[in-house]
């Protein structure tokens, strides 16, 4: 009623007679402004009262409220605090939720607070996080007296009702998340609070490439594959990995040891190497949230490169046994660089070597040689050895040969030759005797069958004693 000024009020000169005595500062200073503004509605003089109204105002202006009130008057009501603060006091230690609940209700009015209700909703998870594509189960606990008979998601506007495990225990399965969500709990009439289940991005290796670069030597053509880890080099072989990813932080190739791939952008990680042993390697990838969550196996087999080898036969000629005839075959993984023919002799202090045409360049074929011994001018009764070898062309441990087997050739000393050839007449001359002897059986086994044939039919008796004499003919032969 005073505000609005109903009933009997103070004038303006009283107000700031009180207020003068409670500010120390203002004193009668208001009361005298009052008087001057009213001179002022006097008309007199007003240029000299406004200025001395404006500088009244200026030493009114700084006035702190404070300064009114006399805390020593004051401190004698404090003792009317001790109970109300006592029971405060008592109330928080016992049941602090009396005043702190609804404090905070009243502080954070915008959350969601749940209806209080006679059992508590537990999500049970470790950790409300799923990797991007993976499955996730959530686990519900149901703790109090009353249990619900069934628990639910509430997932934006649709309800899913969770699978009971036991008395108090609920899951469910979500399938291949692939986005962050919010849920709620909910159980008869009761809502549980928010909660957020977080994707984690999952590092993927969407494609990858092998670049196969052989050796040059081997003359195969440089291949590329394209999601293949499986492969089969010659050794020596340069092997350049490029993976393309997502969500990939780092890639690790792992052999002896773990290779960090170098990452040409952001997407595409690249690493080669030349190899000259079999490895079983392992490719994993990982994020700043996982760390080699998954991993891939692949078997790299080196094939070294093989010795060549080499087929020979040797051929004599029935006449002039110092005339050598040959034929035979090479073999190699990649081709050759060389086959010659080679001879030696201790005795004669020599060396001859002698290199064949070939195509170095095809892995399999036959080669025809012929040498002719008397050329080298032997003396008799020396001995030689020759032999084939053939040189590969392997460029990564160095060039490899294979000598075929080892032939021996002797030449015959004047007493050996003319040994063998008093030899060589005296089987002439049983062969010769022998032959005599069969031609004389021949001619008597002639005589015999003509014997039967031309009486065999004209008298019986005769007939037999031709039989019997031919027996006892046969038998004396």
């Amino acid at each position: 009623m005073k505000i609005f000024k109903i009933g009997n009020v103070i004038s303006n000169e009283e107000a700031a007679v009180i207020i003068g005595k409670h500010f120390s500062n203002v004193s009668d200073k208001l009361l005298n402004t009052l008087q001057l503004q009213k001179k002022v509605s006097d008309h007199i003089n007003n240029d000299l009262v406004y200025a001395s109204i404006d500088q009244k105002i200026k030493e009114l202006k700084p006035i702190p409220f404070q300064s009114a009130i006399n805390f020593n008057i004051n401190s004698k009501y404090l003792k009317f605090l001790i109970v109300p603060l006592s029971v405060l006091i008592i109330v928080f230690l016992t049941s602090p939720k009396i005043i702190t609940e609804p404090s905070s209700r009243l502080i954070h009015y915008s959350n969601h607070y749940e209806l209080e209700m006679p059992f508590y909703l537990k999500v049970i998870n470790d950790k409300l996080e799923v990797v991007q594509h993976d499955d996730f189960i959530l686990r519900v606990k149901v703790e109090g007296e009353k249990l619900p008979e069934q628990v639910y998601i509430k997932l934006d506007n649709t309800k899913i009702k969770l699978s009971k495990e036991s008395q108090a225990q609920y899951s469910y399965t979500f399938i291949n998340v692939q986005k962050d969500f919010s849920f709620q709990v909910l159980a008869d009439r009761f809502l549980s609070e928010k909660y957020k289940i977080t994707v984690l991005p999952k590092p993927i290796i969407l494609d990858f490439e092998v670049d196969i670069d052989y050796p040059g030597y081997t003359q195969k053509k440089d291949e590329k594959f394209i999601n293949i880890g499986d492969h089969i080099i010659p050794e020596g072989t340069k092997v350049s990995w490029h993976f393309f990813t997502e969500n990939t932080d780092n890639i690790q190739l792992h052999f002896d040891s773990i290779i960090e791939l170098t990452q040409n952008t952001s997407n595409k990680f690249t690493w080669s190497n030349k190899f000259y042993k079999d490895y079983v390697y392992y490719v994993s990838s990982s994020n700043l949230y996982l760390k080699n969550s998954d991993s891939l196996s692949y078997t790299l087999r080196v094939i070294p490169d093989l010795y060549p080898q080499i087929i020979v036969e040797e051929f004599k000629d029935s006449v002039f046994n110092n005339r050598l005839y040959f034929r035979g075959s090479i073999k190699d993984d990649y081709g050759f660089s060389n086959l010659k023919f080679i001879v030696t002799s201790s005795g004669e202090h020599l060396k001859v070597i002698d290199t064949l045409q070939i195509n170095k360049a095809l892995n399999l074929q036959e080669y025809f040689y012929y040498f002719d011994l008397a050329t080298l001018n032997l003396s008799s009764g020396n001995n030689v050895e020759y032999y084939f070898e053939v040189w590969d062309n392997d460029n990564i441990n160095g060039i490899k040969s294979t000598k075929s087997q080892i032939m021996t050739f002797r030449l015959p000393t004047i007493n050996e030759i003319n040994e063998e050839k008093e030899q060589t007449n005296k089987q002439l001359k049983d062969e010769l005797e022998e032959t005599i002897k069969d031609v004389k059986e021949l001619q008597e086994e002639i005589l015999i069958r003509f014997l039967i044939n031309g009486f065999m039919e004209k008298d019986t008796l005769f007939t037999r004693w031709i039989i019997l004499l031919k027996s006892w003919l046969t038998r004396k032969i």
